[in-house]
């Protein structure tokens, strides 16, 4: 909001001769008093103090806490805004009444003070019965407030809630005042009060959110006391009997990049404030989502939710609580055990596949862990059908086949055996590909990390028969159940787009390889004809489901049946 600003002109010295004995100037002059002073008075916006360069550097973190909200985590902070939350516009001539009060600089006495307002046209008119000030050459502290919003006692004036969003209030100190032909003071008149507002973030963007952001009775300050001789705001013990339910309007949309899951996150925020005084505690707050949708998921807190406790909000601050929801996945541990990441027990577990269906996870890591580790689909023998079911010659007939990938990993067949079929997982010779998804729990990688918890792998998984080659139609499940994938449009152009930020994260947080980071191909065990083969390339925004020469290269990821 642009700063308003009124000048207005002290009375003429005639004026200032009638009033030199008034009970508003209650120091004797000593010296000609200066009679040309000005003042300059604005409205500063919420937030003023803060820089504005959308740097988080400029932001100070309050508070932070995590609950889980019926499998989306949610993460909770409250923070300055970085940038100045839109605001009605104020003026001077808005029908505010200010107080202008001087003292001795650095002391607590009172040489005099005035009241007035703005008219219409922005010239100050002072209150009836109310005389200018005028002042001796010297240093003084100056002090304005709106004094229709506020009570004085001595040299403190108390502010109630029920102005919070009123009341401004200014300091200016040690000002020297000298026989100039221009005297100039300005006001930069800074609210008693403190915006919150709400933000909500995820991979997609929430839906139909129903939430506010209040508080109780008798929780937050009844009032806030403000020093006019030190600056300083101090809240009342005394608890508000209100209470105030803020409905948050999620009507602006963005997107905004989240410097600690470096990602684009969805963004959503409330336009619709809250405001109370300088003093009050974010603890003294409370949120409460009653409905909406995200991930496929309702939201709701099952009722008020108390913001976590933080140091108290200041005056003419802006801040913002965002609520960041991410999806809780469930990975399968080296034990055997499937859990999330963050369930109890499970901090000194190894997570080794990211579980995308019942009995049914994909690999943390390629075959070979980080290098672009790739294998002939075939090697050896001369195109073939090997696969024991028909050919699928079509993607679209690729992703509609029932038939699992373990089955044609590890199933006695192929067609140049007859009468001696073959298990291409044993078969390193000859099906490479085959034979290091199927004894993946044999990859040294795995072992990696196993070792450095001290972990070794269950009987259950530690054997053959278990880890598998995956079919296209078992990519397809995971791009529709893990990434929300479209599959819609993969029959006419081949590729569908997904939320791969989201399979990206739940990689990510696990410590595994990301299949969406690299733009690799992954093979599967779908077989288009003798000489072709399916395989998946993942990115950020999409899946292609493509065939490819079976005597290519590509990358291995095996999956696992538990």
């Amino acid at each position: 909001m642009k700063q308003i600003f009124i000048k207005f002109s002290m009375l003429a010295a005639v004026a200032m001769l009638i009033t030199a004995c008034s009970k508003d100037n209650n120091e004797d002059n000593t010296s000609e008093p200066v009679t040309s002073i000005k003042f300059n008075m604005s409205e500063a916006p919420y937030n003023d103090d803060v820089e504005m360069a959308g740097s988080r550097a400029a932001v100070t973190e309050i508070i932070k806490d995590t609950f889980d909200m019926g499998g989306i985590e949610a993460e909770v902070t409250l923070e300055r805004d970085s940038e100045q939350p839109k605001q009605e516009t104020r003026t001077i001539t808005s029908g505010n009444h200010y107080t202008i009060v001087a003292f001795k600089a650095g002391t607590s006495i009172e040489v005099a003070s005035t009241k007035g307002h703005f008219n219409a046209s922005g010239a100050f008119v002072y209150d009836t019965g109310v005389n200018p000030i005028q002042l001796a050459p010297a240093n003084y502290d100056f002090v304005c407030y709106t004094h229709q919003y506020a009570t004085r006692s001595g040299n403190n004036i108390e502010i109630p809630l029920q102005h919070a969003d009123k009341a401004f209030v200014c300091r200016q100190p040690n000002v020297t005042i000298a026989n100039t032909k221009k005297q100039e003071i300005a006001f930069t008149m800074k609210h008693a009060g403190v915006r919150v507002r709400t933000k909500i973030m995820a991979f997609m963007v929430p839906t139909g959110i129903n939430a506010t952001l209040g508080y109780q009775a008798n929780s937050v300050p009844a009032s806030t006391v403000y020093d006019m001789t030190t600056g300083t705001f101090s809240a009342s013990t005394t608890k508000s009997g209100d209470i105030e339910a803020k409905m948050q309007r999620f009507d602006t949309a963005d997107t905004n990049f989240d410097s600690e899951l470096q990602d684009n996150l969805e963004t959503v925020t409330g336009d619709n404030y809250l405001t109370v005084l300088a003093g009050t505690k974010p603890e003294e707050l409370v949120y409460n989502i009653m409905g909406g949708t995200v991930y496929n998921k309702p939201l709701n807190t099952n009722g008020n939710r108390k913001l976590k406790a933080g140091n108290a909000f200041d005056a003419n601050g802006a801040y913002t609580c965002t609520i960041r929801l991410l999806p809780t996945y469930v990975y399968l541990f080296e034990d055997g055990q499937t859990g999330r990441l963050k369930d109890s027990g499970r901090a000194n577990h190894v997570p080794i596949a990211l579980v995308y269906a019942p009995h049914k996870a994909i690999a943390l890591w390629n075959f070979g862990g980080e290098g672009d580790v790739v294998d002939h689909w075939i090697r050896g023998y001369n195109y073939a059908q090997h696969n024991s079911s028909a050919m699928l010659n079509t993607v679209e007939d690729a992703l509609n086949s029932t038939t699992s990938g373990k089955v044609w990993t590890w199933e006695s067949y192929d067609s140049r055996h007859d009468g001696n079929p073959i298990i291409k997982a044993n078969e390193l010779a000859d099906f490479p590909v085959y034979y290091w998804a199927g004894k993946y729990y044999q990859d040294f990688y795995l072992s990696d990390r196993l070792i450095a918890k001290g972990k070794t792998l269950a009987p259950s998984l530690n054997k053959d028969e278990v880890w598998y080659l995956p079919s296209l139609s078992e990519w397809r499940d995971l791009f529709v159940k893990l990434g929300f994938g479209d599959v819609s449009s993969i029959p006419i152009s081949y590729s569908g787009s997904w939320q791969g930020n989201m399979v990206n994260y739940a990689f990510k947080v696990a410590q595994g390889i990301s299949i969406t980071n690299s733009s690799k191909t992954y093979w599967s065990s779908s077989e288009e004809s003798n000489s072709y083969v399916y395989y998946v390339t993942p990115s950020r925004y999409s899946m292609r489901f493509e065939s490819k020469d079976k005597r290519d290269f590509m990358t291995i990821r095996a999956f696992v049946e538990f």
